[in-house]
């Protein structure tokens, strides 16, 4: 019972957060204020739940790419297995 305890409070959250993007769209707001954001292998629904916007939704990176040094200030969410394209 203990164990469960310690589990639900402690190291749940904890590996939560360590695949939530909340901590990458809470430093967007920071950062961000407005600037378009665009997406990669992050949720659609989740984004627009926390940003309280509807971001561009991209499905590979040269698209991503092509984007992102289209002009202007923009941003990015990606999972960190798409860096390396």
């Amino acid at each position: 019972l203990v164990a469960g305890g310690i589990w639900s409070l402690g190291v749940m959250p904890a590996v939560a957060n360590q695949f939530s993007p909340k901590g990458v769209f809470a430093s967007y707001r920071k950062l961000g204020a407005g600037a378009p954001i665009g997406l990669l292998g992050v949720n659609a629904r989740t984004a627009a739940y926390d940003l309280k916007a509807n971001p561009i939704v991209f499905n590979d990176a040269k698209s991503t790419r092509d984007w992102l040094v289209g002009g202007g200030r923009r941003f990015v969410a990606l999972r960190s297995e798409h860096l390396a394209r």
